[in-house]
């Protein structure tokens, strides 16, 4: 009788070590499941990260090839642009050289022209003063000869009216050139 007793007590301990174990056993398993779902979510957290970390890289990756390019079409439009540019300068100054060259003989050839037309002017003074001196030392009072000298002298004023015109046009141009 007390061993079944006993043999009771230890079959009920038994039963209730079997039950503490299953139900150990089972809040193991949660544990396990809920770590398990808890390093998968990391998992994919982690995977979803790297992910994300690659794409940026691509990103930055072709980012920086796109920049490198527009800095080197930037280079080439600049060099290009300095190369007109010089292209340009070199033109306008021997432009500025062949107009310079142009004036300086427009000045020469408007200088030539006015002694030109200084010396015909003396020239045709001393000729009239011939012709005054000849007409006094022939002591000819003629009416005729008076009025061919009038007529001769009127026409060696017009001609000398003429040149005095042409050296002052000549003047004018020279000083607009200047």
């Amino acid at each position: 009788s007390s061993l079944t007793s006993e043999r009771d007590s230890l079959a009920s301990k038994i039963s209730e070590l079997e039950f503490e174990k299953e139900s150990v056993e089972t809040e193991l398993q949660l544990r396990i499941q809920f770590l398990q779902s808890d390093h998968d979510s990391m998992q994919g957290k982690v995977t979803q990260m790297e992910t994300r970390i690659t794409s940026v890289q691509e990103d930055a990756a072709r980012r920086i090839k796109e920049i490198e390019c527009q800095k080197e079409n930037a280079e080439n439009e600049s060099k290009q642009l300095i190369e007109q540019l010089a292209a340009d300068l070199s033109r306008a100054q021997s432009t500025i050289s062949e107009l310079e060259a142009s004036h300086a003989a427009k000045q020469d050839e408007f200088a030539a022209k006015l002694d030109e037309n200084e010396a015909r002017k003396a020239e045709l003074r001393q000729h009239i003063k011939g012709l005054q001196i000849e007409l006094k030392s022939s002591g000819v009072n003629n009416a005729n000869l008076e009025a061919a000298l009038a007529e001769n002298r009127a026409e060696m004023e017009r001609r000398i009216s003429k040149v005095e015109s042409e050296k002052q046009a000549c003047e004018a141009l020279l000083q607009e050139r200047i």
